[in-house]
């Protein structure tokens, strides 16, 4: 009996012992799990999978929408591109990483940041050796006004002010949906030309300002038409086609320096016959944008942009753009220096009609385009370096300097 007695406690000890080792092994697991337990897992615009191990708090925004999305909802950042033009005052102060297309990445990495967010055409290649560093990129693309409440709503969880990014978002949904109830039902069309120092094209359904068109219900005469390969946004200009649908409004995004992409727009089309005839040529409805508002998307400055377009499209519904327009040699034609305070864009219709009253007096100032320093303007270029568009019908070709 007491050997019987001596088995039983033995085998008791053993499966107590047992017990307790697989209790302290599953503890252990699950603090291991929580210990590895990311604050945020990501898909960024690549499709890429992007893990956030805590909340971050040394934060690099390498684009100036973004930027101002981060300040709105409270957050602050520690660096940004040298060539930030429209953002917070106080987002100044992080330090400049130079070129928004040519960062430095040595500085970059030297700030040991625990997040950097930038665009997806533009900061892909800082990948690889953010990763090795230990970085997570987050590489973001916006476009719509859809697009533009998924960042404020991811914005917000990454600085866990969910609510906040709520309520921004109502406001801007409620703005741009009071504009877009007052459309009219009948489209007017539209054309609208991209101006850079190197080409000459036109934006699709796809870009920013194309998206704006849609919301207004106007007619996008270049949508559905077939896209460059490098920028899906923008397909190539054809006169033949733009006479054929002879739009009621031309409106013009500039990348680079606004009187001389105006002074060549003039030298180039404002003498041409088949542009000349063209309806908005005609009745001077030719706009050049504002590039704060419609290079890139204005973020949470949509709905203003959105009321600026619907003026120009829709002037006998939502009032004459030009009632607000500065006077010719009001207008500041360069970008703002750093820090600078940036007043809203307004301005008027320019003049490509040729005539000789409008070369005697000049064509009329536009926007308060204050193109971005960082775009590199076709001054001090070689005037060997061409760049053709075909014109349809006339079979020719004429050339940007």
């Amino acid at each position: 009996m007491a050997i019987n007695m001596n088995k039983k406690k033995t085998i008791a000890l053993i499966l107590l012992i047992a017990f307790l080792v697989s209790a302290l092994a599953g503890c252990g697991k699950k603090q291991e799990t929580a210990s590895s337990a990311a604050f945020l897992e990501i898909t960024d615009d690549t499709g890429k999978k992007v893990k956030i191990k805590e909340k971050p708090e040394r934060v690099v925004i390498l684009s100036d929408d973004y930027i101002s999305i981060y300040y709105a909802l409270g957050g602050k950042i520690i660096g940004r591109p040298s060539t930030a033009q429209y953002i917070p005052q106080e987002a100044f102060a992080a330090k400049p990483l130079g070129h928004i297309a040519n960062l430095n990445l040595e500085e970059l990495t030297a700030l040991k940041p625990d997040l950097v967010i930038g665009r997806t055409a533009m900061h892909e290649n800082l990948g690889p050796a953010l990763e090795a560093s230990g970085i997570p990129l987050l590489l973001l693309n916006m476009r719509t006004h859809q697009d533009t409440m998924e960042k404020v709503k991811l914005m917000g969880k990454i600085l866990g002010n969910p609510q906040k990014a709520e309520e921004i978002n109502k406001g801007l949904e409620q703005k741009i949906g009071e504009i877009v109830e007052k459309k009219p039902e009948k489209k007017k069309k539209a054309l609208i030309i991209y101006a850079s120092a190197r080409e000459i094209t036109v934006e699709n359904e796809t870009s920013v300002t194309g998206g704006m068109l849609k919301l207004l219900g106007a007619e996008n005469i270049a949508a559905g038409s077939i896209p460059l390969k490098t920028y899906h946004t923008r397909s190539p200009f054809s006169l033949e086609k733009v006479v054929e649908e002879n739009p009621d409004v031309i409106v013009v995004t500039v990348m680079g320096s606004l009187p001389e992409i105006k002074e060549r727009i003039q030298a180039d089309l404002g003498s041409n016959p088949s542009f000349q005839k063209l309806k908005a040529v005609k009745e001077g409805r030719v706009h050049y944008l504002p590039p704060r508002w419609f290079l890139y998307n204005p973020a949470l400055e949509y709905p203003q942009a959105l009321a600026y377009l619907a003026q120009i499209i829709y002037p006998e519904v939502y009032g004459s753009l030009e009632e607000k327009a500065e006077k010719p040699g009001e207008v500041k034609e360069t970008a703002p220096a750093a820090g600078a305070n940036v007043p809203a864009p307004t301005g008027q219709a320019s003049s490509l009609s040729g005539s000789s009253e409008s070369k005697k007096e000049g064509a009329p100032v536009t926007e308060r385009a204050a193109a971005s320093a960082w775009i590199w303007s076709i001054k001090g270029r070689a005037a060997s370096t061409f760049f053709a568009i075909h014109l349809g019908p006339m079979n020719s070709l004429f050339y940007l300097i």
